[in-house]
């Protein structure tokens, strides 16, 4: 069971503003999300279907929060919220229990807090957990949130998967065995998320499966993040629906200079590459950030999405003095972040 504990301020917040309790029935943000609103702050995966959560208030809670639904389960491909019931433990732990919940599909578990603009409207605004239904498997955090975004982990059950392999050393044989099967299970990890996104109804995120495989291969191989790439991707053919991406796989927008020994197709006044499929263009991306002009700049010392953009700015990618900041504005948007290797969200 997930242990989600809201700092103090949250609920005052709520009754200051003297918010009418059929608010957040009755506005027209349940129907759909819109993520923009929302800090997504951790991701849960393998997550069983009977999964409850346990909110942990550090003030006495008002009655009518869990009445009104302050906390919301939506899910992402279809945009409905799931039925929830609550069960008070005492005046600061509420269960939330999902009515049903579907394999193969993602969650967002949301904390609201109102917000009141300028001409008086008030909309939901807060921060979320992903919730991805991959597994049987159940896995026990305890998470420590408040609605500015601050997040603590500690992962129990990993606590105790350490310890006991601690306990019970194997030999050097048994534990190759071990390396070898985790493997797998990495790859199967990466090839449910595209599948989960895939099933999105969302153009963007069925865009983000088509490259994310791609995007992390290229990790293995060159060390280029694949939140780079894929925000790359993004920028420069506008979601895979530029012409030269539609018609050409080229979705970079990579010239055909002298030394280009493949296909080209005259645009206008320039020749541009032209590849087989999406993957070639990826990685031809990769080749062209090899080059010692890329190398000398920093690319493959940075230890984050931040510095790599930077860097291959820097190197001649691009020479617009706002390239940088749009880049990292997509993926921080669109939390690319969370598929390279211990990523999170940075500001530039």
């Amino acid at each position: 069971m997930d242990k989600v504990c809201i700092k103090r301020g949250v609920i005052s917040l709520l009754l200051v503003l003297g918010l009418s309790c059929s608010y957040f029935v009755t506005a027209k943000a349940e129907s759909t999300l819109d993520i923009v609103e929302y800090k997504q702050i951790s991701t849960l995966n393998d997550v069983s279907v009977k999964k409850e959560f346990t909110l942990t208030f550090d003030e006495k809670i008002d009655e009518k929060v869990l009445e009104n639904r302050y906390i919301e389960l939506i899910e992402t491909s279809s945009g409905k919220k799931v039925s929830l019931s609550f069960e008070a433990l005492d005046d600061k732990n509420v269960k939330v229990i999902p009515k049903k919940l579907n394999k193969d599909k993602t969650y967002y578990l949301i904390v609201n807090k109102p917000v009141q603009t300028e001409d008086k409207k008030l909309y939901k605004k807060g921060v979320l957990i992903v919730v991805n239904m991959e597994s049987e498997k159940k896995l026990q955090h305890d998470f420590q949130v408040d609605l500015d975004g601050d997040l603590k982990i500690s992962d129990k059950s990993k606590k105790k998967i350490d310890k006991k392999t601690v306990d019970n050393k194997k030999d050097s044989t048994e534990k190759k065995t071990t390396e070898n099967k985790k493997q797998p299970n990495k790859n199967d990890k990466l090839s449910e998320k595209i599948s989960i996104l895939s099933k999105s109804s969302r153009f963007q995120d069925k865009f983000i499966g088509k490259v994310l495989k791609g995007a992390s291969e290229n990790y293995e191989k060159h060390k280029i993040l694949p939140s780079v790439t894929i925000a790359q991707a993004i920028w420069e053919s506008g979601w895979g629906r530029s012409e030269k991406a539609t018609k050409y796989n080229n979705l970079f927008g990579i010239k055909a200079g002298k030394t280009w020994t493949g296909k080209s197709v005259k645009i206008k006044s320039s020749k541009w590459r032209v590849y087989s499929s999406w993957k070639q263009s990826i990685n031809d991306h990769a080749t062209v950030l090899l080059k010692d002009r890329y190398v000398n700049a920093g690319v493959f010392k940075a230890s984050n999405y931040v510095q790599q953009i930077k860097a291959i700015q820097k190197g001649g990618y691009c020479s617009g003095s706002s390239y940088v900041g749009d880049i990292c504005k997509i993926i921080n948007k669109y939390n690319l972040w969370q598929y390279d290797v211990n990523g999170k969200e940075l500001s530039y």
